[in-house]
């Protein structure tokens, strides 16, 4: 049973150790606290190892009746869960001879080394010049080569690089990259849904601990440390969200449009539901520029959606959309102003 199924068991590794790594990234104070940095790097091992099972997989699996079956299985499964999704999202390659992969692979490989030669040769120590009268840095230990002044910074660089560089693989040359992409951008919207749903969490509590634990003096949410990471975080998963929304909903968007609500209603409820905690985490955040991006980003959203709907709406849809709208954003500006308070207010005063 185990030897039919390996192919599928292995794409859903690759899937699994993917969706590990970029939940724990986010989780982790965005993968800016050092100490919660330590995974990152056997995440991205764990995924270099179950692309290589995958793409052997691939390469040498038989193509037996236990393994279509599975297949087809995990097809009907897309099918029903992920149509939306999987209609917004544009197919990677798994060709690994393409130029635009050679140069990925070689040019990210290159990188590491410049990384980990900038930590082996680590340990310039700062002093004061009595005759220039300036601070000055002492030799690297390996004159010539590539160096860097604190050994703890240059090794930050590898645990973020490194998982991001088997993350591009993975997802790029995985034996099914649409698949795996459309797995992925599920997990992406539902965790900063998810995470928008902690922060408000935490405002409706008043904590002053992120993760309820470690006490901050500084604003923070969800946990996310510094507001305009916060922002920029929900800002780009609610452009994300609207996007596979339109797109997924547009008639050019669905394979099979007679089908389209049938198989995508729970999706689009639940990709509706991450993308106003993903608004309303943008302006939570009391990021000035979150607030900018929330207003414009919503403005650009529902322009989108009626420059698609409009034509083919009748007068009455008409009505009852502009309506439900004007509704929706009634409710949305009455509930975060009032989660946010004076924070929100005087955030929003300074903005000029």
């Amino acid at each position: 049973m185990y030897r039919l199924s390996s192919k599928v068991l292995s794409a859903r590794l690759l899937a699994g150790s993917v969706c590990a790594l970029l939940g724990w990234a986010a989780w982790a104070r965005g993968g800016t606290a050092v100490a919660l940095q330590g995974p990152l790097p056997w995440m991205g091992v764990a995924i270099l190892v179950f692309l290589a099972l995958d793409r052997l997989g691939l390469r040498y699996g038989k193509s037996d009746v236990g393994s279509r079956k599975s297949e087809v299985r995990d097809q009907k499964s897309e099918d029903r869960e992920h149509s939306l999704l999987r209609s917004a999202l544009r197919q990677p390659t798994s060709d690994l001879r393409s130029p635009t992969s050679l140069f990925l692979f070689w040019a990210g490989l290159a990188f590491l080394v410049l990384l980990t030669l900038q930590w082996w040769n680590a340990g310039r120590q700062p002093y004061f010049h009595p005759f220039d009268e300036r601070w000055v840095f002492t030799p690297p230990p390996h004159p010539g080569w590539p160096w860097a002044v604190d050994r703890n910074d240059a090794a930050e660089m590898l645990r973020w690089f490194f998982p991001a560089w088997a993350l591009m693989l993975a997802l790029r040359h995985a034996s099914r990259p649409d698949w795996l992409a459309t797995r992925v951008a599920w997990f992406l919207v539902v965790n900063a849904g998810l995470l928008g749903a902690v922060g408000i969490a935490q405002t409706l509590s008043g904590t002053h601990r992120i993760f309820w634990i470690t006490p901050m003096s500084e604003h923070f949410f969800a946990f996310f440390g510094y507001e305009n990471h916060a922002a920029s975080y929900f800002a780009l998963f609610f452009a994300f969200a609207a996007g596979m929304l339109l797109q997924g909903l547009s008639p050019a968007g669905a394979k099979r449009p007679g089908r389209r609500q049938k198989l995508a209603r729970g999706s689009i409820a639940t990709v509706s539901i991450c993308a106003v905690l993903c608004l309303a985490g943008m302006a939570l955040s009391l990021s000035r520029t979150g607030l900018v991006l929330t207003v414009g980003l919503s403005g650009v959203a529902l322009f989108a959606a009626a420059r698609l709907f409009w034509p083919r709406m009748s007068i009455a849809q008409r009505v009852a959309g502009v309506t439900a709208s004007a509704m929706g954003a009634a409710t949305f500006f009455f509930v975060v102003t009032t989660l946010g308070g004076a924070a929100l207010a005087r955030e929003a005063s300074n903005l000029k």
